[in-house]
Parts: structure tokens; C-alpha cells; sequence
């Protein structure tokens, strides 16, 4: 989450700009938080982010929510300063490699310049030089993380400040302290619910899981107990089966048994035919005659 976004959430809210870029847009956790102030407050604003030149995983699949794709255009690295007219807000990030001088030409006095890594110490931290170079308008700085720095553009103001930027610009040193720890303080608190909202959108996403997982292990059940009902069945059949099996092999020898009968029986049958077709048989055919002829007279 980025350090500053509920500043940067009422700092649009007071100023309620026309025209807002955001330079060197990474993840899209500050320009989205612009992006919702404008919707949540209203504002007839219109929001441009020009994308970073580092290319990586949250910039890749970087797009707008459909909320805010009436008001809200990402644009590429590299667009120059003088495709805009006058700006009302400008933030200027880490990321941000163009000249930020032509950039914060093109905002309108009394407009606001957000630098952010005004306290990074690092070799090439050019919005912490620009900061230290920036002269005349209203300043003020927040230290933590890696530090914001806030600068209203001379002329433009009517004097009418709302209580926080009269805190910051005019107030005391402890009224602005106050500021920064009033922000300091929201944003662990914004930090906590976000991080609370997370976890509970995960414990809704694995309770989900669970709930599938738990109707997927009842089907598997159910599948398993038709498959054990299957497996009894196919065990009684072949119980049945085998008990069926002298009968059948009864059977089978009894089929032989009749098979070689037959076959025996046809060669009888061959045999006969054989003698009662033969000279002898015919020859002898009266004798046999008068034999039963004979054996009748008794």
C-alpha cells in the first residue's frame, strides 16, 4: 500500500482539480487512490498516469476498473509534457524518469506538485533534488516511508484554506506534526483494514475451496460406494459361477459321452447297411425265409 494514499485521497478531495497526471504510475496503488477520491467525491475531473519505463508484473497487467474508465487514462511512458494544457495536480513518483521541470511547467498557479522519495538518499534520486531545488509557494513534507513532499504553486489562492492545508502551509510546527501524525496514524489504520480485508477475502476464497473440496469428496464417496456395490456383484456372480461349474463340466463330459455314442452308433448303422446290401445276405434270404416260416408253424 502506498504510504501516503489517504493523504493523497483528501488532498483531491479540498482541491477538487479539473486535471490530474500522475508521472512514472508503477502498481497503480497512488493513481487508483486519485482515481477514487475523484469518484467517491464527485469531482468533474479528468486523470492520466503515465506508465513507468520499468517494466514488471504489476505494470504488465495494469488496467482500469470499469469504474473509472469514464475519467481514468493510462498512458505510456514517454509522453511528452506538451500533450496537456494547464494541470491542476501533478505527482510526481519514484519511478518517474522524464525532466520533471517541463512537467511542473504546466501547472497552473495555485495548482499542487506532490514529489515523492523527497528522503531517499540513493544515487540518481531526482525527485528528492528537484524538492531540495524547488523555491517559493507553500511547502510541506511527510517523512515517512520515503517521504512525500508537497508544493503549492504561487498565485492562484484566494486565501480560504481549508483547516488541513492551513495546517500544513501556516500552521506552527505543531500543528503540522499534528498533521503528520494524524496521516501517520490513518495510514496504519487504512493498512490494518486493508490488510484485515485481505485475510478475510482469503479465508472467504479457502472456505470456498473447502466447501468445493468437501462436495468433491462426497461424489468421490459416492463413486466409491458404487464401485463396492459393483465389486459385490461381480464377486456373487462369480460364486454363482463356480458353482455352476461341475454341473456344466457334467454337462460337457455327458455332450462327449453322447457325441461318441453317436459316432459308435452311426458306424453300427454303416455296418448293417453293408451286410444287408452284400451277395451273401442276398443269397441266403430265402433259407432265412423258410427258417422264420418254420419257427412260425410251432
Amino acid at each position: 500500500m502506498f504510504a501516503h494514499s489517504a493523504f493523497l485521497y483528501d488532498l483531491v478531495a479540498i482541491s477538487k482539480p479539473g486535471i490530474i497526471v500522475e508521472l512514472g504510475t508503477s502498481d497503480g496503488e497512488s493513481y487508483f487512490t486519485l482515481c477514487q477520491s475523484i469518484l467517491e467525491q464527485r469531482l468533474d475531473c479528468v486523470c492520466y498516469a503515465i506508465l513507468a519505463i520499468e517494466s514488471c508484473a504489476a505494470q504488465a497487467s495494469l488496467e482500469n476498473p470499469a469504474e473509472y474508465a469514464s475519467y481514468s487514462h493510462l498512458l505510456a511512458a514517454g509522453t511528452p509534457a506538451d500533450a496537456f494544457g494547464e494541470l491542476h495536480f501533478l505527482h510526481l513518483t519514484n519511478f518517474a524518469v522524464e525532466t520533471p521541470g517541463a512537467w511542473i511547467d504546466r501547472v497552473r498557479p495555485g495548482g499542487f506538485v506532490l514529489f515523492s522519495g523527497i528522503d531517499r538518499r540513493d544515487e540518481g534520486s531526482r525527485m528528492r533534488l528537484c524538492w531540495e531545488q524547488i523555491a517559493g509557494g507553500d511547502r510541506f513534507a511527510f517523512h515517512e516511508g520515503s517521504g512525500l513532499g508537497v508544493w503549492r504553486k504561487p498565485g492562484g489562492s484566494d486565501g480560504n484554506d481549508s483547516p488541513l492545508l492551513s495546517a500544513m502551509f501556516i500552521g506552527g510546527s505543531e500543528a503540522q506534526e499534528y498533521v503528520r501524525r494524524h496521516y501517520l496514524i490513518y495510514n496504519g489504520y487504512l493498512r490494518s483494514t486493508l490488510a484485515k480485508t485481505r485475510t478475510e477475502s482469503k479465508i472467504a476464497e479457502l472456505s470456498k475451496e473447502v466447501q468445493a473440496s468437501r462436495h468433491e469428496l462426497m461424489a468421490l464417496e459416492m463413486e466409491l460406494k458404487q464401485a463396492q456395490f459393483e465389486r459385490n456383484e461381480a464377486r456373487r456372480e462369480i460364486k454363482r459361477l463356480e458353482s455352476l461349474l461341475p454341473a456344466t463340466r457334467e454337462r460337457d463330459r455327458l455332450q462327449e459321452e453322447v457325441t461318441r455314442l453317436s459316432a459308435l452308433l452311426e458306424s453300427e448303422r454303416k455296418t448293417l447297411r453293408g451286410l444287408t446290401h452284400s451277395l451273401s445276405w442276398r443269397v441266403t434270404r430265402p433259407i432265412r425265409r423258410l427258417s422264420e416260416m418254420a419257427r412260425g408253424c410251432k
